[in-house]
Order: structure tokens, then C-alpha cells, then sequence
């Protein structure tokens, strides 16, 4: 294996603070005491069992999902659900189609075990949709694993599970699996409806309570496979660590009751940021500055740069060093004249964030 490192994650934990923070791709983290109740210590262990995850947590997992405990494997994060899956799957010399533009991870986690990388084009002017005639001229006989985000990271398009469907089917004949990460499905009305799991026997879907529910430093995420390739994920946990955290585990499984007061909590705080978003992209796209592909739920955009001869990490610059404000320059993304704004945290930072980007796109446009 070779780690090359993930460019985006390591400007993510080295940039440097700004006062009005639109990185972050998810809700605000969500805090012991704003539960909808209040955990006791009586309730809280540091040890039990947990070979292959908590067993409450399994089942609270797989009743979500309607399936066996037996196809569901606790993860750290999706990150680790992405690894695992990789580690599984592939082999050095296999094709690996990626989504185009994408989360870094998702290149860099198959091109370090040695597999190839084929970009799987999500184009903004078909609303970063798949196209199916592309998928099937880059489908090939060594073509293993195709990787994709439902919500997309990052413009947040929504990928309909019909057509989810259409794209297994064709892989399937191709011998392919399909994982799809839909840590931010849950923004969706009805979620547990619009998975992908079950649509075609070569699905693997990957969740977690990060981005949705503010509970990213539990590391609680999961993914559910089939049977006999959750067995085999099984067996290669116990060459990364022979247990996961039990503590954190009993503690997502005691909150797990409280997940649909959380979600509807955060996306009503969602849709007043939302709201914000919009009036300032309406007039931004009025005025020339910007383009964008709306998104159909979740916490984060794609806008794209009108401004002649201005890159996104050209703008990002600019708002750090001239108006103490950030986003995520689109190149993290393999796009340079994107830039992703993330808008889940709290409203006061996103008004003035947002006042910020208007500023700094008045000044570039007068230049």
C-alpha cells in the first residue's frame, strides 16, 4: 500500500482559524446536555461486549435498514467504511470508476492499494447526475468497484434511487459492486425509503451520525453489505484492531431512540440557513458573479466562478486574508473554478459569511 496523503483532509486540520468558517460539510456538533435527554452516568459503561460492534447497536442499525444484524458492520466513520470496502474488494491492477468531481477519499483510499482510478463524469451542466451512457463505455472487464455519494459531495445533488438502480444493473453484468455513501441521505424526507441497499444484490450503502446529526466525534458509522462480503469485512477488522471503542458505541446506541428528533431539530435549522444561501445565490448569480446547481437537501453547494481569470483558491485567499472568511476551493475537488460552501453551522456566522463572499465577489468583478 502506498499513502500518499489526502490533500483536503490535511489543509482541513492545518488552516489556519477565520472568524466566519464555511468549510465544515456538516450540522453543528451536537453537545451531551442539547440531547433530547439527558444521559445518566448509571447508563454509561466502559466495558462489555463488542467483537464485531455492540449487539443493541446492531440491531438498531439493521431494524433501520430492514435487514439481518449479519450484513451490518460497525465503522469509524464512513472514512473507515470506504477503506474497508476498498481493502475487500480490490486488487492491485483493478479499475476503480470514481464520481467527478469527488470526495478526495475516494480516489486516494483505492490508488493506495494499487488499483486505477477512473473519473466517472458527474457534469454541472447535467446537474451533476450520472450519465449512464458514460458508465457504460467506461465499464470493463477488470472494472471492480464504483464509488459514489448520495447526497453528492459536493454540490448535494440527490441521485434517484431509480436510476441508483440502472447503474447496478449495468455494473452487475460487468461483475462490479457498487458502494454508495449516503451519510447525508438522511436530509431527505423518509430516508430510510431512499436507500440504495436491497436495489441490486452488488449494492453496499455506507452511513454514519456525523453530518446529519452533529455526532461526528462518536465515530459511529456503519455499512451494510451483503452476507458473505460482511463476513469477509468482519474478518479484516481484526487485522486493523481487534475491537472498536465500546464506550462509544454504547453511547451512539443509547442516543440511536433520539435520531428523528435530532434530524428534524437540525433540518429545521437547515432550512432557515438555507434560506440565507439562496437570496444570496439568486443575487450572485443576477449579478454574473456565480452559477450554481441547487442542491436537493443537506448542508452543502458547489457554486461555480463566472469572474474571468479567478480560481477558487484564488477567491479563498482573498476572503481569508481580506475578510477573515473561508470555503473549500474547488481543486480539494479536482475542480478549480468551484469552491464548496458549507452552510450547517450556526446562522449569525453564515450571514456574515455570506456578506463576506459578497464583498470579495463585488471587488474581484470591479478589478
Amino acid at each position: 500500500m502506498i499513502f500518499s496523503g489526502i490533500n483536503y483532509l490535511q489543509w482541513f486540520k492545518h488552516k489556519t482559524p477565520v472568524k466566519y468558517d464555511l468549510c465544515r460539510s456538516g450540522v453543528e456538533p451536537l453537545s451531551l446536555k442539547n440531547l433530547p435527554r439527558v444521559l445518566s452516568l448509571d447508563e454509561i459503561e466502559l466495558s462489555g461486549e463488542n467483537f464485531y460492534g455492540y449487539p443493541p447497536l446492531l440491531r438498531q442499525i439493521a431494524a433501520r435498514y430492514n435487514v439481518s444484524p449479519e450484513e451490518v458492520i460497525i465503522t469509524l466513520g464512513t472514512s473507515q467504511a470506504i477503506f474497508l470496502t476498498c481493502l475487500a474488494l480490490l486488487s492491485p491492477g483493478d479499475i476503480v470508476l470514481v464520481e467527478h468531481p469527488g470526495y478526495e477519499p475516494l480516489i486516494k483510499v483505492p490508488l493506495a492499494l494499487k488499483a486505477q482510478v477512473v473519473p466517472l463524469n458527474r457534469e454541472f451542466e447535467n446537474g451533476f447526475r450520472i450519465d449512464l451512457n458514460d458508465l457504460q463505455a467506461k465499464l470493463k472487464d477488470k472494472v471492480k468497484l464504483i464509488l459514489l455519494t448520495n447526497l453528492h459531495n459536493p454540490s448535494g445533488a440527490y441521485l434517484p434511487v431509480e436510476e441508483i438502480e440502472q447503474l447496478a444493473g449495468l455494473a452487475q453484468e460487468n461483475g462490479a459492486w457498487v458502494l454508495v455513501d449516503e451519510i447525508y441521505l438522511d436530509f431527505l424526507p423518509s430516508p430510510e425509503k431512499l436507500s440504495a441497499f436491497g436495489r441490486c444484490d452488488n449494492i453496499i450503502v455506507s452511513a454514519s451520525l456525523c453530518k446529519v446529526y452533529g455526532l461526528g466525534d462518536l465515530r459511529c458509522g456503519w455499512l451494510i453489505a451483503p452476507s458473505a462480503l460482511a463476513e469477509k469485512i468482519r474478518t479484516i477488522l481484526d487485522y486493523i484492531h481487534v475491537e472498536h471503542v465500546f464506550l462509544a458505541e454504547r453511547i451512539a446506541s443509547l442516543i440511536f431512540p433520539f435520531l428523528p428528533e435530532i434530524r428534524q431539530r437540525n433540518i429545521a435549522r437547515r432550512e432557515k440557513n438555507f434560506r440565507l444561501v439562496k437570496n444570496f445565490m439568486e443575487e450572485a448569480v443576477r449579478r454574473g458573479w456565480l452559477e450554481w446547481v441547487e442542491p436537493a437537501a443537506g448542508v452543502v453547494c458547489f457554486p461555480r466562478l463566472r469572474i474571468k481569470n479567478i480560481t477558487a483558491e484564488q477567491f479563498n485567499q482573498l476572503l481569508r486574508e481580506k475578510y477573515d472568511t473561508s470555503v473549500v476551493p474547488g481543486n480539494f475537488f479536482s475542480f478549480s473554478n468551484h469552491f464548496r460552501l458549507g452552510f450547517g453551522g450556526p446562522g449569525d456566522t453564515l450571514k456574515e459569511g455570506l456578506n463576506n463572499l459578497r464583498k470579495a465577489l463585488a471587488f474581484l468583478a470591479a478589478s
